[in-house]
C-alpha cells in the first residue's frame, strides 16, 4: 500500500514542476544567460585589443568627390579677436574675411570691415595650374576634415584641412592654420601624384580683388610685389602691359586706400606673378611656382602666409616678411614715414588724431624755426633794394652780361643771399 502512494507522490511532484517551468519560469532570461555565456566564451578564443592598438593612426582615404559637384558647398566659419573668415568648400577658397576691430565707416552703428567684395563669386586665395593639368580643379567642391560650422579660436590656434580628389587620382590638399593672437594665416597646399601619369605644370594661387571706382581714389590701389628686395606697384590702368613680372618674390598683395591682401611664400624663390584684370574691376594676381614634375605616387608641398588686414607700419612691421615696404608715399617717402612715426607716437599718449596733428605742426614749426627765420630776413632785404634793382634793370635792361654783374654787385653789397 505505501509503494503505490510513493510512486503517484512522485508522479504528482513531476506533474507539478512541469506545469510550473511552463506557466511561471522567464525562458528568455535562461536564454540570456546562455547567449552571454557563449558570447564570453568566444571572445576569450579572440586576439585581445590592446590600447596601443585602438589608438593607432588611420591612414587618410581620399574618396573621389567628383560625384559631389552638384551638391551645395559647405561653408566653415572661423573666429578669432582679430577676425571672422568664411571658407567655401568650392575651391577651398576664402569667401568672407571681417575685421573685429575696424568698421566700414565712422558711424557707431556701421558693421565691421569686410575686405572681400560680394562681386568675387569664387572668393579669394583660389588654386589652379598654369597649364590646366588637373581636369575639373576650376570647380572642384572639397571636403574638409573638420564637422563643425563654426570654430571658435579664443587661445592657441587651429587647422582646417580641405581636400579633393579628381577622377585620375591627382589629390589637392589645403590646409589653413589660424592663430588667436595675429592676422596672419597659414596656407600649406599639397599635391598627391595619385594618377598613372607624371604632372608637369606650374602651381598658382591667386588674390582676387574688385574695384568699383579707380578714378576718386586718394592712395595707391592695386597689385604690389616685393620683387628683387624692391617693391612694385602696378597702376591698374597699366596691367595690360605688365602682365607677367618674374624674379625672386617675396610676397605679392592686392591693395586699397586702408587694406591689403598679401600672399607671402615662406621660401621665396625665382618665379612670377602674373596679373589678370577684368572689365577694369576684377582683379586677380597669381603667384606662379617654378614649373615642377611630379612622378607618379610622389607629392609636392608649398608653404605660405596669409595677411589680410589694415596698412599700419607698425602691425606689418611686428610680422616680418618686410610687409611694411608695401607702404610707400612716393617720392616723399622719406620724409612722410618719419612724420607718419611721430604722429603715431603722439596718437600713443593722446588718442586724438586732430591734436596729434596739431602737435606735430608746432613740433615742425620749432625745428625749422632757425630756417624760416632766416628766409624771412632775407625777404625782408631782398624788398628793401627792389627799387635798386629796378634801376638797374631800366640802365642795363639791354645788356644782360652788365646787368648781372650789377645785381650781383648789390647783393654782395647789402649781404643778401639770393638762395635764402
Amino acid at each position: 500500500m505505501e509503494q503505490p502512494r510513493f510512486i503517484l507522490a512522485i508522479a504528482l511532484s513531476f506533474c507539478v514542476f512541469l506545469i510550473w517551468n511552463y506557466f511561471f519560469v522567464d525562458n528568455t532570461q535562461v536564454k540570456k544567460t546562455e547567449e552571454k555565456t557563449e558570447v564570453q566564451q568566444a571572445v576569450k578564443t579572440e586576439t585581445p585589443v590592446t590600447e596601443s592598438a585602438t589608438k593607432a593612426p588611420e591612414k587618410t582615404v581620399y574618396q573621389v568627390t567628383s560625384a559631389i559637384q552638384n551638391a551645395v558647398p559647405r561653408v566653415i566659419k572661423v573666429k578669432t579677436p582679430y577676425y571672422s573668415v568664411d571658407i567655401n568648400a568650392k575651391g577651398a577658397a576664402v569667401t568672407s574675411f571681417m575685421l573685429s576691430q575696424y568698421k566700414e565707416t565712422t558711424d557707431d552703428n556701421s558693421p565691421n570691415k569686410e575686405l572681400i567684395a560680394k562681386e568675387l563669386e569664387k572668393g579669394t586665395v583660389t588654386t589652379g595650374f598654369a597649364g590646366q593639368s588637373v581636369p575639373g580643379l576650376e570647380n572642384a567642391i572639397f571636403t574638409s576634415d573638420v564637422k563643425d560650422e563654426l570654430i571658435e579660436i579664443n587661445e592657441g590656434g587651429k587647422e582646417v584641412l580641405f581636400y579633393w580628389k579628381s577622377a585620375q587620382g591627382v589629390v589637392i590638399e589645403k590646409k589653413y592654420s589660424f592663430s588667436a593672437d595675429t592676422y596672419m594665416v597659414g596656407l600649406d597646399v599639397n599635391l598627391i601624384n595619385g594618377s598613372g601619369e607624371p604632372i608637369k605644370d606650374s602651381l598658382t594661387v591667386s588674390l582676387n580683388s574688385y574695384y568699383p571706382d579707380t578714378n576718386s581714389a586718394v592712395g595707391f590701389l592695386g597689385p604690389s610685389a616685393l620683387l628683387n628686395n624692391s617693391l612694385e606697384q602696378i597702376n591698374l590702368d597699366d596691367i595690360e602691359g605688365k602682365g607677367v613680372h618674374t624674379g625672386l618674390l617675396k610676397w605679392i598683395s592686392v591693395q586699397d586706400r586702408y587694406f591689403m591682401s598679401s600672399l607671402i611664400p615662406k621660401t621665396p624663390v625665382e618665379t612670377n606673378m602674373r596679373l589678370l584684370l577684368k572689365d577694369k574691376r576684377l582683379l586677380e594676381a597669381q603667384y606662379v611656382n617654378p614649373p615642377k614634375e611630379i612622378h607618379p605616387g610622389a607629392q609636392e608641398q608649398v608653404k605660405f602666409n596669409l595677411f589680410f588686414g589694415p596698412k599700419s607700419i607698425k602691425l606689418l612691421k611686428s610680422l616680418g616678411y618686410d610687409l611694411y615696404l608695401a607702404i610707400n608715399f612716393g617720392w616723399v617717402d622719406f620724409i612722410a614715414k618719419p612724420f607718419l612715426y611721430f604722429m603715431n607716437f603722439l596718437y600713443g599718449f593722446i588718442p586724438n588724431y586732430g591734436v596729434a596733428i596739431i602737435l606735430l605742426t608746432i613740433v615742425t614749426k620749432i625745428i625749422f624755426w632757425p630756417l624760416g627765420t632766416k628766409s624771412y630776413k632775407s625777404m625782408n632785404e631782398m624788398k628793401k633794394i627792389q627799387p635798386l634793382l629796378a634801376e638797374v634793370k631800366e640802365k642795363y635792361g639791354n645788356d644782360k652780361k652788365r646787368m648781372n654783374e650789377e645785381v650781383m654787385s648789390l647783393y654782395k653789397t647789402y649781404k643778401i643771399n639770393p638762395l635764402g
